[in-house]
């Protein structure tokens, strides 16, 4: 698949999530047409958000990481993830907060580079690792990793350099979130034992 423009991905994926039924992520990609790694990093990014589904999203997400850092032309995720269901009401909702978001970091006219996919997926496996930590009780525990991987995505799939750097941003910003919380909870048990 080609590095759509942002308005016709979101087009794809609204139409793949139109109704509001449990799709699969394997049918949600297939309807949408992507096995490339721009669209796979955001699609498994925007599920992310969905509560407790960042232990698996955040486990493909890292596959695909791996990828990228050895070379793979496209994307392929294990077939048990890709049996992972969802309701398309949620992708939908997570599309359209998305476009306000990258239009305003990267306007439609922005120049257009090739983005080193070895690097990228440095930085998708490292935030992908901290998404899939199993912390459901730190509020905003996925957040910042997923917002991270939705930047890093787009700019895989546009060729925006600028996105990544936001997206490496926030991956930096999550794992500060991260030790400060481990920080916290060593105190913590300090006191207590």
């Amino acid at each position: 698949m080609s590095s759509p423009e942002l308005s016709t991905l979101s087009g794809l994926l609204r139409q793949a999530a139109d109704e509001d039924e449990a799709l699969t992520l394997g049918e949600l990609l297939r309807r949408a047409g992507s096995d490339s790694f721009g669209p796979t990093i955001v699609i498994l990014s925007v599920l992310s958000m969905i509560p407790y589904a960042s232990f698996v999203t955040g486990a493909g997400l890292m596959v695909v990481g791996g990828q990228m850092v050895v070379g793979s032309r496209k994307s392929w995720l294990p077939k048990g993830l890709l049996r992972f269901k969802m309701q398309g009401r949620h992708v939908r909702s997570g599309i359209a907060r998305l476009e306000r978001w990258i239009e305003v970091l990267a306007p439609a006219g922005s120049r257009r580079y090739a983005v080193s996919k070895p690097l990228i997926g440095l930085l998708v496996l490292w935030t992908a690792f901290m998404l899939a930590l199993p912390l459901p009780l730190v509020p905003f525990a996925n957040v910042l990793p997923a917002a991270g991987l939705v930047l890093i995505g787009f700019a895989v799939m546009e060729q925006r350099p600028l996105l990544a750097g936001f997206g490496a941003l926030l991956s930096l910003g999550g794992t500060a979130y991260f030790l400060a919380v481990g920080k916290g909870v060593l105190v913590v048990f300090s006191q207590i034992f």
